[in-house]
């Protein structure tokens, strides 16, 4: 079973990397005051 902590350790690592490079909580308020005049369609 010791392959299955290494796997759980390269996910978080993986994940944590995948969460810095695109730090939501950044990006969020950037996407809606860049989005505001446009209809929802053209959102998506």
């Amino acid at each position: 079973m010791h392959w299955m902590e290494n796997y759980w350790s390269y996910s978080l690592t993986v994940f944590m990397a995948f969460f810095a490079i695109m730090n939501p909580l950044v990006n969020i308020p950037i996407f809606v005051k860049l989005t505001e005049g446009i209809d929802e369609r053209k959102k998506k």
